[in-house]
């Protein structure tokens, strides 16, 4: 599984765990929490050394952000090489073991989320 894969599925069960599911489903939420936790930590953790690499920084060595969030490059280095690293990054190949669960579908989920939870779940939807 890519690093980025397994973020997206940490973010999308950070996310639905903030809601009412029947049992099985809310555990299988924990389930992918608990088994994609350290690489979404490691993928943060190594983003933010490529930004801290990149970006300009102020006088106190904090990285200037501006009003759209947005880091500049310092100078001498390329946005595009931020790019391409931090797109590196994210296909970073992490042994994940996703054993598929069949679970009750949320009331609401985003298309997105099922994607990314798809390795570990399957959702039914009631009829």
């Amino acid at each position: 599984m890519k690093l980025k894969e397994a973020m997206s599925a940490y973010l999308a069960a950070e996310t639905l765990s903030r809601e009412k599911l029947p049992y099985a489903t809310a555990a299988a939420i924990v389930r992918v929490k608990r088994e994609t936790r350290e690489f979404a930590e490691l993928y943060l953790q190594e983003e933010r050394k490529l930004a801290e690499a990149y970006a300009e920084t102020d006088e106190d060595g904090m990285i200037r952000i501006d009003a759209s969030g947005r880091f500049r490059c310092r100078e001498g280095l390329r946005a595009a090489d931020y790019e391409k690293s931090r797109k590196d990054l994210g296909e970073t190949e992490v042994a994940v073991e996703a054993r598929k669960m069949r679970v009750s579908a949320p009331e609401r989920i985003t298309p997105e989320q099922i994607e990314a939870l798809s390795p570990w779940m399957e959702f039914e939807v009631e009829a």
